[in-house]
């Protein structure tokens, strides 16, 4: 069974790591997990790197909420209601 504090851990932790790679950060961000990773051996790492850059990709690719053609998908930018 997963510990109860796991599951909203994992859930902040991966809310923040996608915020940084919108950001300038990313780069911080980016070696911090790879060096979490590398704890674990240099087949986790090279994995981990690979994960990384991929999902930072697929992120930044994504369209945003009104590239959809829904104007209520997501939080409004620029402060206006």
């Amino acid at each position: 069974m997963v510990a109860d504090w796991l599951v909203p851990m994992v859930s902040a932790g991966s809310a923040a790591l996608v915020g940084a790679v919108a950001t300038d950060a990313w780069q911080s961000v980016r070696s911090g997990v790879l060096q979490l990773f590398r704890q674990g051996g240099q087949r986790k790492a090279e994995l981990a790197e690979r994960w990384v850059d991929e999902t930072a990709s697929a992120i930044t690719a994504a369209p945003i909420p009104d590239q959809l053609g829904c104007a209520n998908c997501g939080p409004k930018l620029g402060g206006g209601d």
